[in-house]
């Protein structure tokens, strides 16, 4: 699917409601990880080993955030770190696609 990152296979995955959240740990790197951060607005930030790139909300939260997810994965993506995917299920968005496909 071309609007899905290759990484989806090998990131990890955080539930959402009406989404998920696809994080690249292994692509991370110490820019890719500062630029979340600022671009997520604080909904994104580093584990306590400073390792990993993790909500820094409760899952309940974390469905409310998708703005600030959508435009750190855009930024990313614009610096050349796509390591941010947010996977939003929009079911008349991809009967449309399916239908442009026939």
């Amino acid at each position: 699917d071309i609007r899905r990152p290759e990484f989806l296979d090998r990131a990890e995955r955080f539930e959402l409601i009406g989404a998920a959240l696809f994080i690249d740990q292994r692509g991370l790197d110490d820019e890719s990880r500062a630029l979340a951060e600022q671009h997520s607005m604080g909904v994104l930030t580093s584990d306590d080993a400073g390792e990993r790139l993790v909500p820094s909300v409760e899952p309940s939260q974390l469905s409310a955030k998708d703005s600030e997810l959508i435009a750190c994965e855009v930024e990313l993506r614009r610096a050349g770190k796509p390591v941010v995917f947010l996977e939003l299920q929009v079911p008349e968005l991809d009967a449309a696609i399916a239908a442009s496909r026939r």
